[in-house]
């Protein structure tokens, strides 16, 4: 009989823990600190964390009490549970960027019921990509951290007929405001991808230590701001929505009772509300600026991701050609922006440089410039073909 090797623990975790009981109206609460380290043969991080949690009553009190707190302690919200930690200091794991889950909704749920599966499946890819992208080794952390903030913007599109217009700009606001930040890192990340191919030209070498500098201070403003008390705030405000009941003071009172509404029916509507806006906002589609592009790269991003929302409630097959044609569309559309992105971050470059030393446009600009031109009419000349395909795609919420 073959000899078993003893288990060994893989880390340890030593904490020390103080409770506190707080009775909030009716609800009753029990706050917990814990001060300690996780320790493995690889090394160890520290521990100082608060829980809160529900004893009884009403769960939204949770998220009352953390932003209470939150206003007099400056504190993150952590991701990963203290055991992943764990598991990831004992084999060197760094954080991995996250795609997000499938939605999968009932017929039978009402409009509320989903949106809650909605909110937090965009909240939980949001939170799961924060530290990837902190750390800035993979470009995805940082792209699909952005993913998320759009489809929570897609939500409150959606729901844009039942929501308390003020509130709803105000938290929609916050969320741009997220994007616009994080979107800096992004654009850096795709400009040097896509220099790389011109690897072997007079002045790359320089050019790509210029990019990377920006890069460096474009992934710093970033942490800054997944750090920063309003990110912070904004969060709980979104936890609270999903988990806690606030959503419903973000609501219209006049249109409170229109969340018990079945979500087949919403749902088609929405799509189809979408979908007509794409398409009257696409016509003329060969005239179309930059802007007006970018517009629909929006307006189709809107589209799918309300259509990913909602697919589950609707034949499979059908919905699958839908989104794979806008999905096309999308990707066109993207290459786009991307060829726009090299021209803006190529003049920038040269317009820093030529601040510094006074020099003009170094040869290397000059061939991205040309190569992103023709990219652009190369796309622009691809576009119809995916359009009209998209077009020929039959309605799959009918």
């Amino acid at each position: 009989m073959k000899r078993r090797r003893p288990l060994k623990p893989q880390f340890i975790t030593d904490v020390r823990r103080r409770e506190w009981p707080i009775q909030f109206g009716d609800t009753e609460l029990r706050v917990a600190l814990d001060l300690g380290e996780i320790t493995s043969p690889r090394g160890s991080v520290p521990v100082c964390e608060a829980e809160i949690e529900l004893i009884s009553g009403d769960a939204a009190r949770i998220y009352d009490v953390a932003r209470r707190l939150h206003r007099s302690v400056s504190f993150t919200v952590e991701a990963q549970s203290r055991v992943a930690r764990g598991y990831a200091l004992a084999g060197n794991l760094l954080p991995s960027p996250q795609k997000a889950a499938r939605v999968v909704l009932r017929r039978r749920m009402t409009v509320a019921e989903a949106f809650v599966e909605i909110g937090r499946s965009c909240l939980i890819q949001i939170r799961a990509n924060e530290a990837c992208a902190s750390l800035g080794e993979d470009p995805e952390g940082v792209h699909q951290l952005r993913v998320g903030l759009r489809r929570m913007r897609a939500v409150f599109v959606a729901l844009r007929h039942h929501l308390d217009d003020g509130k709803r700009q105000a938290i929609n606001a916050e969320l741009r405001w997220i994007a616009r930040e994080c979107g800096h890192a992004r654009s850096w990340d795709v400009f040097i991808a896509l220099a790389r191919r011109f690897d072997g030209e007079p002045e790359f070498a320089n050019l790509m230590k210029e990019a990377e500098a920006e890069r460096i201070s474009a992934y710093s403003r970033m942490r800054k701001v997944i750090a920063s008390r309003r990110y912070t705030e904004i969060m709980l405000k979104l936890d609270a929505m999903w988990d806690g009941g606030g959503r419903t003071q973000l609501v219209d009172s006049a249109r409170l009772r229109d969340l018990d509404e079945p979500i087949g029916h919403f749902a088609r509507r929405t799509i189809k509300r979408l979908h007509k806006k794409l398409h009257k906002f696409g016509d003329g589609l060969g005239s179309h600026s930059p802007k007006d592009l970018h517009h629909l790269r929006i307006r189709a991003k809107r589209l799918r991701y309300v259509g990913e929302f909602f697919r589950s409630l609707f034949p499979p097959k059908l919905g699958s050609a839908y989104l794979t044609a806008l999905e096309r569309v999308q990707g066109r559309l993207g290459t786009l922006n991307d060829a726009n992105c090299m021209c803006e971050l190529i003049g920038q470059l040269d317009r820093r440089r030529g601040e510094a030393i006074g020099s003009e446009k170094t040869p290397i600009a000059t061939v991205i410039l040309d190569w992103s031109v023709a990219q652009l009419a190369t796309e622009r000349a691809r576009l119809p073909r995916a359009w009209t395909k998209f077009e020929g795609e039959r309605p799959f919420w009918k």
